[in-house]
């Protein structure tokens, strides 16, 4: 997957991402701390911008755009899930976060949340425990 070449832009404290959840991070409908555990090396976790297709149309909209882009590059599951986290949230419960676009031609909308010196540990439970009811969406329809 192409990365563009822009310098990553700071997405707005007031906006959202999502975080797609593997079936196995889904118990009885919520959503497990494992679904946000970082992979070793991995720099940042994968989210997307979901504010990036317009503000103007519906959370359930902004979801399914998601689902369109990143169904071109990974398999989702009708068992998965998509999490929903407030990016202003995101960097309260994690200290030095820092949530940027990170677009890529298959998947404009696509994001990083970095945990610059957090305790890794602390952010997957602090992460996990940001999911609002209402805030936890179908993988696949």
């Amino acid at each position: 997957m192409g990365r563009c070449v822009k310098k990553p832009k700071s997405i707005p404290d007031s906006n959202h991402v999502l975080r797609y959840c593997k079936p196995r991070t889904v118990k009885e409908g919520k959503i497990a701390e494992s679904a946000f555990e970082f992979r070793p090396g991995e720099e940042f976790l994968s989210v997307n911008w979901m504010e990036y297709f317009g503000a103007d149309i519906t959370a359930d909209a902004q979801v399914e755009k998601v689902r369109k882009d990143m169904s071109k590059s990974l398999k989702l599951s009708a068992n998965g899930r998509f999490a929903k986290l407030h990016v202003g949230g995101v960097k309260k419960c994690v200290e030095n976060a820092e949530v940027k676009h990170l677009p890529s031609r298959q998947n404009p909308s696509h994001a990083g949340i970095y945990a610059h010196g957090a305790d890794r540990l602390t952010a997957i439970l602090g992460l996990a425990h940001l999911v609002a009811p209402g805030g936890v969406f179908p993988g696949k329809i």
